[in-house]
């Protein structure tokens, strides 16, 4: 669990009836922005419907991102901001710790391939670093969600998976659907 987070979103292990992970991850460019749409559409719907939630963060820290196909140059990234979520079971790691190994795998895997081949947007590779480091920050969450139901002995019917920096503009169907899900 988490320490230094107020209130966090951890639901009691005795509860009873649907239960579900809420996964976010990879970098928060605006967390503040977006949360009011996580708040309404997302943790209102599931409370209405009184299914028991779990949030879980998996986040990329970078002190600033530049990214030319989204037109972020040297954005400043607020890397405590996580901490509005109020996540159960967080985790933020250096982007600069997660880089080095994720892309000397994937141009090894690349090995043999012509170079637009490796860099396939043509941006000395700062996309294929972001899609790298949005890959490691999604198998972490996971490996999270794992770890945490089997410490707690619990159990999730579903797994919400979502961006920090992107909101939701209508509410989760999940209710509609978590009993075909479970079935």
């Amino acid at each position: 669990l988490v320490s230094g987070i107020e209130n966090p979103r951890c639901a009691d292990v005795n509860l009873k009836g649907y239960r579900v992970a809420v996964a976010f991850y990879g970098l928060s460019r605006s967390l503040h922005t977006t949360l009011p749409s996580f708040e309404k559409r997302v943790f209102g719907v599931l409370d209405r419907h009184h299914i028991v939630y779990d949030v879980f963060w998996s986040g990329v820290d970078s002190s600033e991102i530049s990214n030319q196909r989204s037109h972020e140059i040297h954005q400043h990234l607020n890397s405590t901001e996580f901490a509005l979520i109020r996540p159960c079971v967080f985790n933020v790691v250096s982007q600069s710790i997660i880089i080095p190994n994720e892309l000397k795998a994937y141009i090894d895997s690349r090995i043999g391939l012509p170079s637009k081949r490796v860099d396939l947007f043509n941006d000395g590779l700062q996309s294929i670093r972001n899609l790298l480091s949005a890959f490691h920050s999604m198998r972490t969450v996971h490996s999270m969600i794992v770890r945490y139901k089997e410490a707690q002995n619990i159990t999730y019917d579903a797994v919400i998976v979502l961006r920090p920096d992107t909101a939701v503009v209508s509410d989760t169907d999940l209710p509609q659907y978590l009993q075909e899900i479970v079935d």
